[in-house]
């Protein structure tokens, strides 16, 4: 990228612009390799956010155009309320840059909301991990490992819905993609990777997921992270000594127990060992005594403080 960390880039798109058939009403967020924007496709008078690759990434950084292309082609494939659909991807030859059209999500993210709270309300914290947990499910159907769970890739929306984005480190094992052949980088953040992601990112499968979802759980529920490092090599090395995650009610003694047990069956090291699949997740948190109601795309919860709570249905795919 041109220029160094004190240059003012000038936004690429200007506000009532066309590009590519929609206005742009305004820039949303910037960063190293690219910018986002709010758009409108005025014929279907729907707002939809615009995501650009800069030009001279576009031109010439392959992996940021090989995580781009990825997470547009598993965003039109997977369908999913909790996860962010791509409408359109392509190339401007006027701009020179990789785009895609995407839902646009209203909301803050789920690092905003507990720094502002400190910890997350019990009941609150497991419908956010039952929303995800569905929609990883539904993305272990595909073969895809999401890899790169952490509070800042949940948005919280404002009528209560979760979103999980961000797909570009993505691992797709069966959608048949050229470009999804990734190097052995451990991609992810470190305090919520799990370990074999540290020891080895190209053999990680969907118990990766459910590890670093269970360190979200536990970080929700306690207000802070299981590993506490002045630096990443001590989180790291705690993260793959023989040493159990630390029980949340050590932290946090008002944790029920029966979900400091599902956080700590998520979190187990051995990945022999923690939780299977999303299924199981979800059956393990159809037990918790909360209401459920609406949390998941079908299916039914059981609420074992008022009965069952019927069949949710399913979310249309169109």
């Amino acid at each position: 990228m041109t220029g160094g960390a004190d240059v003012v880039r000038a936004d690429m798109l200007v506000p009532g612009s066309f590009f590519c058939g929609y206005r742009v009403v305004r820039l949303i967020g910037k960063g190293a390799i690219g910018e986002v924007y709010l758009v409108k496709q005025e014929r279907l008078d729907s707002l939809f956010a615009l995501k650009i690759l800069y030009p001279e990434i576009s031109a010439s950084d392959s992996e940021s155009v090989r995580r781009f292309s990825r997470e547009a082609k598993i965003g039109t494939k997977v369908r999913h309320r909790s996860l962010v659909t791509v409408h359109d991807c392509g190339y401007d030859e006027e701009l020179r840059v990789n785009y895609m059209v995407m839902d646009y999500v209203p909301g803050g993210n789920l690092r905003v909301a507990m720094g502002v709270t400190g910890r997350i309300a019990i009941d609150r914290a497991v419908r956010i991990v039952t929303q995800l947990s569905d929609a990883l499910a539904v993305l272990q159907r595909f073969g895809v490992v999401h890899r790169d769970i952490k509070p800042e890739n949940i948005i919280l929306q404002p009528d209560g819905t979760v979103k999980l984005v961000d797909l570009g480190v993505a691992k797709a094992m069966r959608i048949e993609d050229s470009l999804v052949t990734l190097s052995g980088a451990a991609f992810g953040t470190p305090i919520y990777i799990a370990p074999e992601q540290v020891a080895d990112a190209s053999d990680v499968d969907i118990r990766a997921d459910i590890y670093s979802l269970g360190v979200v759980f536990f970080e929700m529920v306690t207000g802070r992270c299981p590993f506490i490092g002045s630096n990443i090599a001590q989180v790291l090395r705690q993260i793959m000594d023989d040493n159990p995650v630390p029980d949340v009610r050590d932290i946090a003694p008002d944790v029920p127990s029966e979900v400091a047990v599902l956080i700590r069956r998520m979190c187990v090291k051995d990945r022999s060992r923690r939780l299977q699949n999303f299924d199981t997740v979800l059956m393990e948190l159809e037990k918790l005594p909360y209401d459920l109601r609406g949390c998941r795309s079908s299916g039914s919860f059981y609420n074992p403080r008022g009965g069952s709570l019927g069949h949710v249905p399913a979310v249309p795919q169109v």
